[in-house]
């Protein structure tokens, strides 16, 4: 009995021993990588002023933005800071303008990973168009609250049944969906997680989701609320834009106990990275958005780099990186 018991002693001493030296192994494998880890931009918009009239963003008076943008001038913001990807977020519900985007960055398709395109969901035609567009491999989804940029959503559009058919479609075809809270709202948010479960969706820009006067206890909780369901993730987006001051802040320090709260929220596995370029070049470059969030995050360790920057991107979008 007591051999027995001492060779048991021994067993669990060397497989403990085992775990460790496993266990110390993969942190020194960590430390030691420093190669570079990709990165994604996940929310970019191009689009042609003189294409077709009309666009309904951005507006004339809008002196930074209001001009065509292509992705020749975004080229130069991959080759400086060596993205890896890119994601175009399209501002415009018309169908064309799908077209417009994948067509324009087709030549460059081995950055510019995919399309988060904009359809209006309150069309019979909706369908269609979805299957059509699903014909292109770089489709990635759509973006809801687009059609009602700056003005608040038609009164019980959430409750529509043809939009709630749409949502269904969107979700059966694998698709993700990207929310813009504009027009639309948490509650929208909430509805949408609860009655779709199958459907990843994104929220944008935490600028104007998370950091502007969101800290009332009624909002915090419905931000809580969303943030609860594991199918809704957040863009950690156009985080210099939150700053109201005419010199924007780019000191990490500024913005850390906002990004400690998105970090709480939603966790490391469901944040990802885009920078909400042009309109981020209102408050600084790319450079200083991205520097800002890298301080942040940085300390968090290379698995939350990683799944910040292109693994939790490509679980939501269904893209590989090359």
């Amino acid at each position: 009995m007591h051999k027995e018991y001492n060779w048991l002693k021994n067993l669990k001493f060397i497989l403990l021993s085992m775990f460790m030296l496993v266990l110390a192994a993969c942190n020194t494998a960590e430390m030691i990588d420093n190669s570079p880890i990709p990165v994604v931009d996940t929310h970019i918009h191009l689009y042609d002023l003189n294409r077709l009239p009309g666009l309904p963003w951005p507006e004339k008076k809008d002196k930074v933005l209001y001009r065509s943008v292509f992705a020749d001038e975004y080229n130069k913001v991959i080759a400086k800071n060596k993205l890896a990807g890119v994601i175009v977020v399209e501002a415009s519900p018309r169908v064309s303008d799908n077209d417009w985007v994948l067509y324009h960055t087709q030549e460059y398709k081995d950055k510019y990973v995919g399309l988060i395109g904009a359809l209006e969901f309150d069309k019979q035609t909706f369908k269609d168009d979805l299957n059509r567009l699903c014909e292109n491999e770089r489709f990635l989804g759509l973006r809801i609250g687009t059609q009602y940029l700056g003005e608040p959503a038609k009164k019980g559009y959430m409750k529509d049944p043809i939009v709630l058919t749409n949502l269904q479609h969107l979700s059966d075809a694998g698709k993700a969906l990207d929310v813009l809270l504009v027009s639309l709202v948490f509650d929208d948010v909430i509805f949408m997680a609860e009655r779709y479960p199958k459907l990843k969706i994104v929220i944008n820009n935490i600028d104007s989701v998370i950091l502007k006067g969101k800290d009332l206890p009624s909002e915090l909780s419905k931000i809580k609320k969303a943030a609860s369901f594991p199918n809704v993730y957040c863009k950690v987006t156009s985080l210099i834009n939150s700053c109201t001051k005419v010199r924007a802040e780019k000191d990490m320090a500024y913005f850390k106990g906002e990004l400690t709260k998105v970090l709480d929220l939603f966790g490391e596995d469901r944040l990802i990275y885009g920078s909400n370029w042009p309109c981020i070049i209102k408050q600084g470059e790319f450079s200083d958005h991205f520097k800002v969030i890298n301080d942040y995050f940085a300390p968090q360790g290379r698995r939350a780099l990683e799944k910040l920057y292109y693994q939790n991107a490509e679980k939501v979008y269904g893209f590989k990186l090359k």
